[in-house]
């Protein structure tokens, strides 16, 4: 999370993400992000392969 703030929702549960902090999850899980702030945001993602 580079600036403002989102909500990360993983598996049904509702994270607050802000500038300067990171979410690390498995991406087999249903997810999605929302702001739903008044500020801009700006996220830096990355998608990796699963680990065996």
């Amino acid at each position: 999370m580079v600036a403002g703030e989102l909500i990360a929702e993983i598996a049904g549960v509702d994270y607050t993400v802000v500038g300067g902090e990171s979410v690390s999850f498995d991406g087999r899980l249903p997810h999605r992000y929302r702001n739903e702030s008044d500020k801009q945001t700006e996220i830096i993602l990355s998608v990796t392969p699963p680990n065996p």
